[in-house]
Formats: C-alpha cells, structure tokens, sequence
C-alpha cells in the first residue's frame, strides 16, 4: 500500500502520529488512508476494486510529487535511533561488540539463496530499534524491510492480503501493529507496540511471513554434532524455535555411524549442515551454530572459491606433489576437487582445514600459486571423440598424472554435467603445450574399440530395446562383465541408465583393449552371455518407490534371501516403480520357458503383497488449475521443498499428467505418502493456491499492440532470453505472436514495458548488415584469445559480428548473419554504429597484413636476423600499402635475406582471386553429398587434401545472396585456381547434359536402398557420382526412382540398386508349432545368417504346437527302472516364417529347415533311466570326459540332475540311439 494503513483490533489515533513523525517520506494524508482501506472492503465489487487498484497505482508518480511538495514545509526529520530523545525501555546496544564474532572453524561457509543474495534484514535496513512510549510496560520497536528483503508476492499473496496475516500476527500476539511502504523506495515498514515479550514474539512473525525465504548452508566438524542437536534433540529444537527456521543434517550413509561416540568420529570429518527460512531466522540459527562450533574446536575449515576449477591440476601437481609439500610438517589438510571446464558453471571449491595461522598461509599461497599460473601458463581446446576420453584419463587419472609429470600440463576433460562435449583443455607453459597436446592425442589413439548392439539379440521381444536395457543394468549391477575383461584384457564400457533414456535408439556396449584378438574374443564371449538371458527369464513388477525399502530389507538382507532360495536377482531404481526380477537359475530339460515365467510371477506376487503389507500408504488428489502450479513448485523448487520439508522419504508429490496414472489430468496434484504427511501437505498447498489466487486482481491490465512480425524474434531473443527479462524485470506476462504482443499484469508496468519493446522495434528499423571480404588467416587476430578482442568490438560499437566456420561455408544455411565464404566477415547493427566497426576491423587487418613477412610477434623477422646475422628494421612509407625494410650487416648475408624475403613476397604476390559464372541449380550438384564432389575436383586440379583448408579455394554464393546468384568465387595460388577454374566449368557443361534414369523396385526395398540414416543411399550416390530421386513412402507395391546423371553414371547406379533389390527377395515357409522351439535352439538360423546372410522372420510370441505322447517302452520291475516314450508332432499345427536374402541364399536356408523338420516330425524320443544318484559322477566322469563321449558316439542329449536325491537321467534323440546311449550307460555303472 502506498498509504499509512493502521491493522490493528484497537486503533490509537496517538499512534499513527508517532509513525507520521517517525516516518515522514511515507507520510499519508486521512483520504489517502481511507481510499486504500475502501481497497479492502468486502462489499464492493470485484471490478471496482480492480478499477481503483488500477488508478492508485498509475497516479503513484503524481502523489510522489505532492510529497515532495510536502517535504519541503514539514518539520525537520527526527533521529529515531537517537537515544536522547527515544530512550529505549529495553537494554542499550551501545556496549553490545559492533561486529559478531566470527567462527572459529569454518570461514568459508558458502550461503545460498533461492531469490536473494542481499543481507539478511538483521543485518542491514530490518534492525529493529527501541521507540520511547508513555507507558513503561509498553515498548515500541519497527522492522523496516527493502524490495530486495520482503518475499516474492508470489510466495505470501499479494498487498491485498497482508491485513489477514497482520490480524492473526496481532490476535496471537496481544500487540498492535502499523503497515505502511514508501510508494517511491518500495520499503516496508511494521510498527510494532506491546509487551516487549509479545512485541518480540510479533517481530519473529513478521520476519516470518513477510521475510524472504534463502536457504543456508553451514559446514560443521562431524564431531561437533551431538553438541548441535543436544540432548533427545533439545539444544537443536530451541535453535529452531528461536529462528522459527528449519534445520536439517545430512541422511546417515551407514547405520552403525550412529553408535559412535564423539571421541571415535574422525576429526577431518565434516557435517553441511541445511538451514532454510527467512532471512533473519536464518542468520540467528546460523550464529547460535557457529557458538557452539566455537566452543568445540580450535581448527578452521576454509573454502578457497576465487580458483578457477580448470587450474585445479596445475596447483595439485603430478601425482599430488604440490599438496604434499604444503601439507608437509603441518596440521593441514588441503582438498583440491579434479579440473572442470569452466563452461560446466558451479564446481567444488578447494577447502583447507587444520590449523587456523596454517590455515590462513596457505590460503595465501594457493592464490599467489593462480595469479603466476594465470600469467605463464596458456589453454589449448583440442576436440577429441567423447567415447575416447576415458583412455586419456587412465585409470584412477593415471593418464592425465603422467602428462603432467613429463610436460608440466594438466588436461581437463568434460564431465557428466555436458555429455554432447568433445572439447579437451590442455594448459601448460607455452613451451611445453605442443608436447602435451601430442601425449594427449598419443593416448586417445592407443587403444582399439569394438562396439556391439545387443538390442536386434531378441528381435522377437515384444521391445527388444527394453530388454537390452535390462540387460545393461543387470550387467553392471551383478558385474558379470568383469571375467571377461580380465580374461581378455579388455574393459566393456556400459552405457548409464540416464543416457539410454535419452537415446531411446539402441544398447551399444563398447570393448577397448590393446590386441585385435582380446577384443574378437571378448566380443564373442559378450554375445555368449547375452544369448544366456532370454526375456522369458525377467519378469516386471510394480512397486511403490515409498515401499521398496521393504523389499530391500536392513543391509539388503531380503534381497540375499531371495537370491539364496529362489535363485533371482532383484533390479531395484531409485523412484522408480518396475522392479525386474532375473532368474538366474539352471532350467532342467522338463521346464519350459512358461513355467519360469510363472514361478517368476508368484514370487513377484508375494513380494508386492509384503512391501504393500509392511506399510500403509494413502494417497489424495487435489484439482488445481495448472497455471496454479507454479506458484506450488516455486522457484527452483523451493517452495515444494519447504512444503515437503523433513518428510520426503515418506511422500511423493506429482503434479500434472503421470504415465504411473492413466486417468491422471493437467489439473491434478497427486499426493502419496504416510497419511499425516499426505494430509499435512495437502492443506499447505492449498493455502498457497489460496494466496495465488489474489494476486490476479492487481494484475489484470492488459493492453494489445502490434509489431512488424520479421522482428518477432529479436525482440522474443534466443529461447525467449529478451521476453524473460522483461518479465522479471517488470513482474509482467509477455506473449508475442507473429507479430501481435499482448501485455497482462499492473498498469504502469504494463506501459512501461510496452513503451520498451516499441523502442527495441525502432531499434532493429536501423538494423544493417555489412559483409567484409577479409582473408581467413587474419580472422584470429580480429577475434583474439578467447575471443576477447570481438567481444570488445561487438561491446564498443553495439553490433554482431559473426566469423566463418569450417562447417557452414556451403549454401544450405539461409542465416542473414552466415557468411558466404571462408573469408567473409558479417557485421549487423545500427547503421552508424555498423560502419564504423566496419572501418575498426579494416583498420587492424591492415596492420596485421605486414605479418606474412614479419610474422608473429615479430618471429620471422627475428629468425631471419638470427639466420644471416643483420639488423633489420622496419620503416613505414608515404604509401599506405608498402612498408620498408632496412638491413644492415655484411653484404653477402645482406643479399641472402633480401633473396629469402623478395621469395616470401613473391609467393604472397602469387595469391590470386577469379570469379566464374555457373548457374545457381548446378551448385549443389558441384558440391556433391558432404561435399564429397568439390573435393574431388580440388585433389585433381592439385590442391589440397586438408578440407579446412580447400574451403577456402571455392566459395559458393549464399541462397540469401539474391544479387550475384551465378558468381563462384576462387582464391589462392594462381596455378590451382586456373586449373580449378577450367575444370569447374567443363563439370558445370557435363551436369547440363545429364540424363535422367527411372527405374521400378518393390516398395519393400525402398528402406534397404536407403539404409540407416540414408547411409546406403549417400554410398550409391558418392559411386556412381549420380543423384537419386526417391518418393516418399506410398500404398502402392512397387516405387519408381528417378536417378539423375551421367548415361554412364546412371547405368552403374541402376546396377548397385538391382543388387541391393536382389538381396531382397523373401518367400514364406510353414513350420510345425512343436518344432519351432526346437529349430529356434538348434544352429539352423544362425548358420543361415551367417554363412548365407539371409534373416528369418518368425511370429513375436512363440505358441505351443499339438503332440501326441506314445509309450515305446516301460520297464518298472528291472534293475535300473527304464521307460521310453516318443512325442508325434501334429504336422497340420503350423505357423508361417518369412525368409529374407538373396534368392539362392533363401532356398539354401529353406531347404535346411526342411530338412531339419523330417527329422523331427516322426516323433522325438525321450528315455528316463533312473539311476542312483550316487553313481552319477561316474557316469559324468572326471571333468565331465564320460558323458561327452557317450552324448558324441550316440549324437544324444543327456540331462543329469544335480540336486542330490533326484536319481531319473533325461535322454532325448531318436530311438535306437537313446536304446544305445542306455545300454553304454548301465555299462559304465556297472563296471564302477
């Protein structure tokens, strides 16, 4: 409110003189009082209260101007801090210490907050100070609060609702309490009058409600701890309850680290202790810890945030060196985290910690070891394959240890934070940053990678992909992967569950080793491993997150139970319902896929059952709109946070639509947890939506205006950048739709933003764009190191500049700001302030273009004086475009460097540029796939090989270039470019006279013609040097493909399309139900796909087939108990394959199959042969050499069980050999 507004249960007309005394900037008159309490009355409608909202606040600036009118004949400003004449009732602050005594151990606690990073209210304007009353049980303080210290609006609710908190502040308090805010400053100020305990109380509650919310943090030792939190938590309890703050410590990471007494805690153990609320409450909480730190210990704890994170290596040293030797002889501890790019934002900062004076020295010297690395050391980028990162680093940083101790350099590598980086940072001294970016390339390339996709495994998974997800996690998590590398020497690198959510394409695991023979084997023994866990041996259940700790059990005891009884392995995700279950059992012979799928099932049954038993959860689900959310979220979550508060291990908060719940709705807010934490935080957020809802009256002024719509976006900026300031700025809703922007929120920001986007328009009217034709080897000298010297330019002159990059100079960008070749240079802004960047960056090229000659920094000139031993001095001429030299020496080296230097000239002179005519369609075409055609034509007039380098002979006009569309313009050796000119333009007459090829394929074909991200088409395409012309996908059966080129060139297209069609024949086959699981399991198919390359398709769920069981032989009564049966395939229950490949390939596989299938269909036998198991190692033999050599004379599977006490021998062939595997059998057994 503008106005003085008095909210009290009693109102004292005495009293608002004194404020109107003690305040005179926010001095009110009695209309002003009683216009913003007409604000407040319930009886008028709502939009009249917008309507009277909306005048006070736009005729804010006119009553601003009568107050100052006022001022000028008011009585002088009275001193409230003045003891003299406001003694204050309670004791004086004169002898309190001025500054707080500062904390014995830790002087580096970082404080951070969700909005502010002001000064808490008690330690700058929100002092409360002591006022003089007539009575002297009634004392009088005020708590004056700035814009920056009073919470968001968005938090508390709007200046509307400030009267019903102020009511209950007073109700609960027994006090009374004036609201008044300075219409020009913004500030806040509450007095309070009262008891001094309920006026103490009341200014706790003020700070409160009204404060801003941050968030705290305080790094204790751990030993320490018991002290904070006191006795059954009193000590802790009374902190709280004083700041009115909460206060949290970090979760135990063991369980029995809370029977340890704080003699037995390490005393380099540290505690970040969490404290959030407002502003004052929190920095009271804070200095009531640090008391009680400073009571406990001698020792500090510093953390060193002004190092950059990319010079942690450099002052590590190789191997720790560095640290070491500081550490050495003294009570220190220096933490120094491993180097990040810069780029990645906030890192961990260096922290010392030991003896105070130690402590403060070597803080020093760390600061002194930066400034001189700064000033001696240079950073090199170098862009290297992220999967080859991990090879320079080594294991446990061996790699990067080992450059720094042979080069002095220090490599940083992108973390986890930036996974699309490929940027390396070598730093080191300039003389030694070659050698190190060569060991870093050295150890990129020393060792050779294999992928394999192990997503097309089970191509006849419901989602193949899914299950090689599983796959990965199951690996990694019961590491399985570790015999094989180190059997083979190799490492498997497995990619995280993060990075497959994203990709969503397919699970390539990669292997890195040495030999090319550990990674052949290691390969072969990956895909052995995958082949050994179908999908049938997972199955998925849905578990409450909440619940999971149950099935986990106290140290993971549960889980170690069901793997020692049901052979199963649990994967468990942190918020993440689907449990997978693994059997990783042995399946016998009897058992069928289905029924591991069903004992799978059961135990998932009975686990879901427990977790759900062993807790009761409740859930509710509030309808809220969504555009209410927000204000739920708050920001950067801090709002939900403090909502949820000690309580987020026990509840779920969702807002919006869930893929957990189907019926789920944008409105929803769905709450699960313990019941009185789900009711607790039910009611929180809907008093928070409640306040939410008010703030729209004040901001519903809208206003509709009009832009040209080509500057839409400037005014939008990059992913909204120019609008989101805007919004915070003038706390606005800003919306821009081809051109149409619409306004909401209080009516002078309304207009104030209006009034800005309408001046940013003019603006970009003025907008010009100029292009520079300035060679590429002085670009760098332009940009400067780390582009310092742009952004000073761009700075100065408020213009864009935009350089040429390797990869944009051909013209597919429609960019206004892309240049149009190696050597343009694009300079955007306003008219004036364009030219005369233009003329800054022509100005520097001039003095750089001596450089061919001179050199860097002088560096040729200086070897020439070196080389021939004379003195040359540079003179400038009258003429602008000469320089002179001056040498002097002895006259034969005289001549030699004047033959060396008139050489270097006579070579620059040689640079030619030459425009050719070529029409504007004939371009792409000249250009080829990736450029792949222009470089062929440059290799063959002569040029060079390095792309970077041959981009700069040919430039092609933009397709924004509507003035020159036709002109090619080619720079360098005169030589090259004549013959690069001729030979372009004979291209140029060959492409005219092309011819177009159609020819028909099978639509089915189409996707292999164009392969894997249109990679088989670019191949046909760089072969024939053809282009084809492939229609979208159709209904119909067949495609015609247009092929355009050469007659010669298309004839040999059509001839590669003709094979790959070829390849392409399929047929179908009919295969008995029975015997498909049998063909599956046999090495039929992947012999076909192998030694033939044909793919076989086959329905995604597998059906059992009809068969009949016949009794061959039952002999119950002798020695060892024998009965035979045979299994008769129905031939009529079939299912239809579909073979793919080569027609003769095809008919090879399809003949295999059959085959295979009049094997079988006469029946397969089956002989059970009980024999003691006692007796069952002497059939197996000694490493199992018995039964291999029975199983290979009778070409039988035999299947002895291991459980002791099961005594039946499994045999299944056919008959005479099952009869013949029995008699050998009973042989071996009787003979032992």
């Amino acid at each position: 409110m503008d106005a003085l507004q008095e909210v009290s249960s009693n109102p004292v007309v005495e009293t608002e003189e004194k404020v109107s005394e003690l305040f005179p900037e926010t001095e009110s008159t009695a209309n002003e009082t009683s216009s913003s309490q007409s604000l407040m009355d319930s009886s008028v409608s709502p939009s009249v209260l917008v309507q009277r909202a909306h005048e006070q606040v736009h005729q804010s600036a006119k009553k601003e101007v009568d107050k100052a009118s006022k001022k000028k004949v008011s009585k002088p400003v009275v001193d409230v801090h003045s003891e003299t004449a406001f003694p204050s009732l309670t004791p004086s602050n004169a002898d309190a210490p001025k500054t707080r005594r500062p904390l014995a151990w830790v002087k580096g606690n970082t404080a951070s907050s969700a909005s502010s990073r002001t000064k808490s209210p008690a330690s700058s304007a929100a002092s409360p100070t002591a006022s003089a009353n007539k009575s002297k049980s009634v004392c009088v303080e005020t708590v004056t609060m700035t814009p920056e210290q009073q919470a968001p609006i968005r938090e508390f609710g709007k200046q509307g609702s400030v009267g019903e908190i102020i009511k209950g502040i007073i109700t609960k308090t027994n006090t009374s309490i004036n609201v008044s805010t300075a219409s020009r400053t913004k500030t806040t100020t509450y007095l309070i009058r009262g008891k001094a305990a309920d006026v103490e109380l009341a200014k706790r509650l003020v700070y409160k409600n009204f404060g801003r919310q941050v968030v705290l943090k305080v790094v204790v030792p751990s030993f320490v701890n018991g002290s904070i939190i006191g006795a059954h938590g009193q000590t802790l309890k009374g902190i709280m309850e004083r700041s009115m703050t909460n206060i949290q410590f970090p979760k135990r990471e063991d369980e029995s680290s809370s029977s340890k007494m704080e003699d037995e805690v390490d005393e380099n153990d540290v505690t970040e202790i969490t404290i959030s609320g407002e502003m004052n409450g929190a920095e009271m909480a804070r200095k009531e810890i640090e008391e009680i730190v400073n009571k406990r210990t001698s020792h500090t704890t510093v953390q060193v945030t002004s190092i950059p994170s990319d010079f942690y290596d450099l002052i590590r040293g190789p191997n720790n060196s560095s640290i070491e030797k500081m550490e050495e002889g003294k009570d220190l501890k220096i933490n120094v985290p491993f180097a990040t790019p810069v780029s990645e934002g906030l890192v961990a900062p260096i922290i010392v910690s030991g003896d105070k004076q130690a402590v403060r020295e070597c803080v020093l010297t760390l600061e002194g070891l930066h400034e001189e690395l700064s000033r001696t050391t240079i950073p090199t980028m170098i862009s290297i394959p992220r999967r080859q990162h991990r090879f320079i680093a080594g294991e446990k940083a061996s790699g990067i240890h080992e450059i720094a101790e042979k080069t002095g350099c220090s490599v940083v590598l992108p973390t986890a934070k930036d996974p699309t980086s490929e940027l390396v940072i070598v730093r080191g001294p300039a003389m030694a940053i070659s050698e190190g970016i060569r060991l870093t390339m050295e150890r990129a390339n020393s060792t050779l990678i294999d992928a394999l996709n192990i997503t097309p495994a089970y191509a006849s998974a419901e989602d193949p992909f899914a299950h090689a997800c599983i796959l990965a996690r199951l690996f990694t998590r019961m590491k399985l992967l570790a015999p094989i590398e180190s059997s083979n020497s190799v490492n498997i690198f497995v990619p995280k569950r993060e990075e497959l959510k994203t990709s969503k394409k397919a699970v390539v695991l990669e292997i890195s080793g040495k030999e090319k023979d550990g990674l052949h084997k290691a390969r072969e023994e990956l895909v052995q491993l995958v082949n050994n866990y179908p999908p049938w041996k997972f199955h998925h259940v849905e578990i409450d997150p909440l619940l999971q700790r149950y099935v986990i059990g106290a140290k993971g005891r549960n889980l170690q139970r069901i793997k020692k009884d049901h052979n199963v392995t649990i994967l468990l995700e942190e918020n993440d319902p689907d449990v997978v279950l693994c059997f990783e059992g042995e399946v016998s012979a009897e058992e069928k896929p289905e029924d591991v799928q069903n004992k799978l099932s059961e135990l998932a049954a009975n686990i879901q059952k427990f977790a759900i038993d062993s807790a009761k959860i409740t859930s509710e689900t509030l309808d809220i709109p969504s555009k209410y959310h927000k204000y739920i979220v708050g920001p950067k979550g801090t709002t939900l946070n403090a909502i949820i508060g000690s309580s987020d291990e026990n509840v779920i908060v969702q807002l919006g639509t869930s893929s957990h719940r189907e019926s789920s709705t944008e409105n929803d807010v769905y709450i699960r947890g313990f019941q009185s934490d789900v009711e607790r935080i039910a009611r929180e957020i809907k008093q928070i939506v409640h306040e939410a809802k008010n703030t729209e009256i004040l901001n519903s002024y809208v206003v509709e205006f009009e832009i040209p719509q080509e500057y839409s976006k400037n005014i939008i900026g990059k992913s909204g950048s120019n609008v989101m300031k805007l919004r915070e700025k003038l706390g606005t809703q800003i919306s821009i739709d081809d051109g149409h922007v619409k306004i909401q929120g209080i009516k002078k920001n309304v207009e104030e933003a209006k009034a800005q986007i309408l001046s940013q328009v003019e603006a970009l009217k003025d907008d010009t764009i100029l292009r520079l034709n300035i060679p590429h080897e002085f670009h760098r000298a332009l940009i400067g190191p780390n582009g310092v010297y742009v952004r000073r330019l761009e700075e100065k002159y408020d213009v864009r500049v935009r350089f040429p990059r390797e990869n944009e100079t051909d013209a597919t960008s429609s960019s206004v700001m892309q240049p149009a070749s190696a050597d343009e240079v694009v300079i955007r802004g306003g008219k004036k302030s364009a030219n005369a960047a233009k003329g800054r960056a022509y100005g520097v090229v001039q003095l750089r273009e001596k450089d061919e000659i001179v050199g860097r920094n002088g560096m040729n000139i200086e070897n020439l004086r070196t080389q021939y031993g004379v003195m040359i001095d540079i003179e400038d001429s009258e003429d602008s475009e000469t320089s002179n030299l001056k040498i002097k020496g002895e006259e034969a080296s005289v001549k030699d460097a004047v033959k060396t230097i008139n050489e270097v000239v006579t070579e620059i002179e040689n640079q030619v540029e030459k425009v050719i005519i070529i029409e504007n369609e004939l371009h792409r075409s000249l250009i080829g796939p990736g450029g792949s055609t222009l470089q062929k034509i440059i290799l063959s007039c002569g040029g060079p090989s390095d792309r970077s380098i041959s981009a700069r002979l040919v430039s092609f006009p933009k397709e924004s270039r509507k003035d020159k569309p036709n002109e090619v313009v080619l720079r360098g050796e005169k030589q090259i470019v004549e013959a690069l000119a001729e030979k372009l333009l004979e291209t140029a007459e060959e492409l005219k006279n092309r011819s177009v090829l159609e020819m028909t394929i099978p639509q089915r074909t189409v996707s292999a013609i164009i392969g894997r991200m249109g990679s088989t088409r670019r191949d046909i395409e760089e072969k024939a040097s053809v282009k084809l012309n492939i229609p979208n996908r159709t209904n119909a059966d067949t495609v015609t493909i247009k092929i355009e080129g050469i007659a010669e060139n298309c004839e040999q297209a059509r001839k590669l399309i003709e094979d790959i069609v070829e390849a392409q024949y399929q047929t179908t086959t009919e295969v008995p139900k029975a015997l498909a699981q049998r063909l599956l399991q046999s090495n039929i198919l992947r012999n076909a796909y192998s030694r033939h390359h044909v793919y076989v398709d086959r329905p995604h769920k597998m059906e059992a087939g009809k068969t009949t069981i016949a009794v061959i032989a039952d002999e119950e009564e002798a020695e060892y108990p024998w009965k035979l049966v045979r299994e008769v395939v129905d031939e009529a229950d079939t299912q239809s394959w579909t073979i793919r490949g080569r027609k003769e390939n095809v008919e090879k596989a399809i003949s295999a199959i059959n085959t295979f299938v009049d094997q079988q269909k006469n029946g397969n036998c089956v002989g059970y042969l009980n024999i003691p198991s006692k007796f069952h190692r002497v059939i197996i033999g000694a490493g199992g050499s018995t039964v291999n050599k029975i199983r290979k004379e009778t070409k039988t599977q035999i299947d002895i069980p291991r459980t002791p006490g099961d005594d039946i021998v499994t045999i299944k062939g056919d008959e005479a050999n099952v009869q013949k595997t029995r008699e050998l059998i009973i042989e071996v057994v009787s003979s032992n």
